[in-house]
């Protein structure tokens, strides 16, 4: 289990992760070694992404939809075919409101938040585990631009909504694909550097407002597809792409001095606890050049 605070209720809690027998098994389990390649392979993901997209996988949809809980007054389908169809479902117009104000930063999907402070020597510490952007973006290619900034990392979970927007108005600069493993990006991974192992989509993107963002789609356990949208020039809340099945993570790198988070996000991940988002949430303001 982990802390989230919702900024909504102002309360904390503590969240169960999905699927935690299997992960703690395959993770810390007295045959991990033997369980946690096979279960972190593509092979497994896509044998269990076949499986929920079969008829018989509707059965399941009840009671995730009451044990999480989803609201489904938020989304338009309310009948599915299977479990993939409902892991996709289409959001209903006006359930994520947005800010219009350009000077305001927006949270790309649903999602727990925690922000690390990147080094002027391009390290920082995620969870315990130090990183290079290096690592992260998987070159050497724009790395120097970030010293010194922000690492913002939104965890999505089994029940978030899983398609994702763009933060901001711009154009996309650049897009490569890193390969990888598919590690769960729970807590149960904790010993693994997840961000530099896992499969992952990089964008480097030119903002009008708040300069370069990278933003880094990571797939994970049971989410092995990343589709993104062929799009170049962009606006604030435009959707960007979505995950297939499972949970998984963005990663957005600011740059230094570009952005102010919003006091209560910094508050409670200086301690550790993931902050509750939704797609295009308000988390920041433009920092004015003098």
């Amino acid at each position: 289990m982990s802390l989230l605070y919702d900024r909504k209720n102002k309360t904390v809690t503590e969240i169960t992760q999905y699927g935690g027998g299997m992960m703690q098994a395959a993770y810390h389990g007295r045959y991990s070694r033997f369980l946690l390649p096979m279960v972190t392979s593509w092979l497994y993901t896509r044998l269990w992404g076949w499986w929920q997209c079969t008829p018989f996988s509707c059965n399941k949809i009840p009671a995730f939809v009451e044990q999480y809980p989803v609201n489904m007054a938020d989304y338009e389908q309310q009948v599915f075919h299977n479990f993939d169809e409902f892991f996709i479902r289409p959001i209903r117009e006006g359930a994520r409101p947005m800010n219009i104000d350009p000077d305001r930063l927006i949270a790309p999907a649903d999602s727990k938040l925690l922000v690390y402070p990147v080094k002027k020597d391009m390290h920082l510490t995620v969870k315990g585990l130090d990183y290079t952007l290096e690592e992260l973006i998987g070159s050497r290619r724009f790395a120097k631009e970030f010293a010194g900034g922000q690492c913002l990392v939104f965890r999505l979970t089994m029940d978030d909504y899983h398609h994702y927007c763009f933060p901001a108005d711009g154009w996309q600069r650049m897009r490569h694909t890193v390969p990888g493993r598919l590690h769960t990006v729970s807590p149960y991974s904790a010993e693994k550097k997840v961000y530099q192992e896992n499969y992952r989509v990089v964008n480097l993107l030119e903002t009008k407002h708040f300069g370069k963002i990278l933003m880094i789609e990571v797939g994970a356990l049971f989410a092995g597809r990343i589709i993104n949208y062929p799009v170049r020039c962009f606006r604030k809340g435009e959707e960007k792409g979505y995950f297939r099945l499972g949970g998984s993570t963005i990663l957005m790198l600011l740059q230094k001095d570009a952005v102010r988070l919003d006091e209560d996000i910094l508050e409670y991940t200086d301690k550790g606890i993931e902050v509750k988002l939704r797609y295009r949430e308000d988390i920041g303001t433009v920092i004015r050049k003098k």
